[in-house]
């Protein structure tokens, strides 16, 4: 008997019967199959472990709904008290409708229970107590730390207690309390590194800010104490611990026949590792950045800054000949980096003899991301562009592989099919629709590389499909970048003008910078600034030049003392089921997951972009 489907009817009904909005029956339904969805399958979860559970079905089932009620309110009261959720009708509809169904649904199974009542109020003190506690007021060890903590869910025993008195038979009720445990310490522990920016902001006692002693909360920035507390072991130390008991949570579970209990805790291991990793990444992020220079050139020159930048991308160089930069769920960019850099190298003839050991390792390693994943069409575009930079010969199987990602409307795809799943580890039933879709910033790239290699067909067909995709105001919408200057600016490259070329040079600051994310951006004047010169270029006399020249010398105010400019968060990486990113949605600047933003840590990708704009000014336009 599927004993889920019946509590999930059975909660259905009752949360329709309350007397409460749509929008909280909406969020209650949310929270008790959503976040909170292991306490509410908890009872029927333990009650799989009875060998003749049918008899306390429908008791467990009201046992289910009632404390699904309670937790819910409780948690909305917890957020009221961490000041997360302003007084509103919701609030009010938990604490006074579903908490109170709550308790009324509790007394109807426990009425003259008195121990299932001196436990419920002595664990509620626990849960109150925990919620009060300060950093600054914690004096322990590690022991005791854990214990306070772990009273912040102390309610889960009334689970264990509530399900004694019902199921009137003889299982290991010790190893499920056991196994509640060691699945709590994993998800405070988690929830805590979460929670570490509120937690400073709010004094609350938090499993790592309790264990660092020189973290002065009341004097120092938020993002000071955290860079602070990660430049340690502490939070590392405590999610392996984290893990260690979230997997013996999980083989536990699996002994006693608790399916719903053992997935959700195999998906909190798999939590915990994506956090070690991003941790790791950020780490390795931190001390590649450690070794860059942050002092400004003072009174720059084009012909140094030049000698500088080339210096530095050349330093930065692997010793088979290739790039790296960047850093994603699916590594460092490689293949693409590399392509990259000798596209906007090779475009001057002096350069090609010293590229020819990277082009001879890309052109081993094809148009992809990097080795571990298949090709991709951005990869793809600075492949075919290095390749002709180079002199090298197109053949026939690239563009075959090329055209793969161009779809019938004449725009590309970054991907196809679904094969990109298996890399990403997503289930087969998720959707991918955002990566496979044709998009503007990698449309307007391709049409450019199909000018560039002199491919009419891709090239007529691009341009037809960016026609259609050029917004009201003449930019074009960028899917993987933060500013829509990348779509933009290629399409200018691919001959667009009127207002497409408008909005771009309307956006030039009074400085000469273009802005990413509201501030000054390198990499997006160097684009801009790049597109410009197209025009300037075939358009002998265009009024641009002041324009340009503007902007070229405010990147040269903006380079580092090692020939570097700096790095910014410009990769955005979209669920990969989302189509259209919204605009004003925030993106967390990270370089591990979706719906994240990451930068070109090593300075490579930008530095390289900036080179070919000042090389251009340098020879076509100054």
């Amino acid at each position: 008997m599927d004993y889920r489907k019946i509590l999930q009817e059975r909660l259905n009904q009752e949360i329709e019967n309350l007397s409460i909005s749509i929008e909280t029956k909406n969020s209650l339904q949310n929270a008790i199959w959503g976040s909170l969805s292991f306490y509410t399958c908890l009872p029927i979860d333990i009650l799989n472990s009875v060998p003749d559970s049918k008899k306390y079905l429908d008791q467990v089932i009201e046992l289910s709904v009632s404390s699904s009620f309670y937790l819910v309110s409780l948690i909305m009261v917890d957020k009221l008290i961490d000041n997360q959720e302003k007084v509103n009708g919701a609030i009010v509809e938990y604490l006074f409708f579903v908490k109170e169904e709550a308790i009324k649904k509790l007394q109807n199974l426990f009425l003259n229970n008195t121990l299932f009542w001196k436990t419920f109020q002595s664990l509620k003190c626990l849960v109150f107590s925990a919620s009060q506690c300060r950093c600054k007021d914690f004096e322990g060890d590690n022991e005791k730390l854990l214990t306070i903590l772990l009273n912040k869910s102390a309610l889960v025993k009334l689970y264990v207690v509530s399900m004694k008195l019902i199921v009137q038979e003889q299982i290991d009720w010790d190893n499920i309390l056991e196994s509640l445990k060691s699945f709590h310490i994993a998800f405070q522990l988690l929830d805590d590194y979460e929670d570490l920016k509120e937690d400073i902001r709010s004094g609350q006692l938090n499993y790592y800010l309790a264990q660092e002693k020189n973290v002065d909360s009341e004097s120092e920035e938020v993002e000071v104490q955290l860079k602070k507390l990660m430049a340690t072991e502490i939070v590392e130390n405590g999610l392996m611990i984290a893990r260690k008991n979230a997997c013996l949570a999980y083989k536990a579970f699996g002994k006693m026949s608790m399916k719903h209990s053992q997935q959700v805790s195999s998906v909190l291991v798999k939590e915990i590792d994506f956090v070690l990793t991003d941790i790791h990444l950020l780490k390795i992020k931190a001390e590649a950045k450690a070794k860059l220079s942050n002092v400004l050139v003072k009174n720059n020159q084009l012909n140094i800054a030049l000698l500088r930048s080339k210096a530095f991308i050349y330093n930065n160089q692997e010793i088979d000949g290739s790039w790296k930069d960047f850093l994603t769920l699916a590594g460092d960019g490689h293949n693409w980096i590399t392509a990259f850099v000798i596209s906007m190298f090779a475009e001057f003839e002096d350069n090609k003899k010293d590229l020819k050991k990277a082009m001879a390792w890309l052109g081993e390693n094809g148009g992809k991301y990097n080795q571990n994943v298949f090709n991709d069409a951005d990869s793809m575009n600075f492949y075919l562009i290095a390749k002709y930079m180079m002199g090298e010969a197109i053949e026939k199987e690239d563009v075959i592989q090329w055209k793969t990602f161009l779809h019938d409307s004449g725009g590309f795809s970054t991907y196809v099919g679904d094969s990109i799943k298996e890399v990403i580890n997503m289930s087969v039933r998720e959707s991918v629709k955002g990566w496979t879709t044709e998009q503007a910033c990698v449309s307007a790239v391709a049409c450019w590389a199909a000018s560039v290699i002199g491919n009419q067909e891709i090239f007529k067909k691009g341009v037809k499909f960016l026609e259609m995709n050029v917004e009201e105001d003449g930019h074009l919408t960028s899917y993987w970048w933060s500013e829509d200057y990348y779509a933009t600016s290629f399409a200018i490259m691919c001959g667009f003008k009127g207002k497409t070329l408008n909005f771009l040079l309307g956006a030039q600051q009074p400085s000469g910078y273009w802005t990413n994310l509201g501030k000054p951006s390198v990499f997006y004047t160097a684009l801009a600034l790049k597109a410009l010169e197209h025009v300037y270029i075939n358009e002998k006399g265009s009024v641009l030049r002041g324009i340009i020249t503007k902007g070229v010398r405010w990147i040269l105010s903006q380079q580092y003392e090692d020939g570097s400019w700096n790095s910014e968060y410009i990769l955005r990486i979209p669920k990969p089921s989302v189509r259209h990113p919204c605009k004003n949605e925030v993106y967390k600047k990270t370089s591990f997951g979706f719906g994240i933003i990451t930068d070109d840590y090593k300075r490579v990708f930008t530095t390289a972009l900036v080179y070919n704009i000042l090389r251009v000014y340098k020879e076509y336009v100054q």
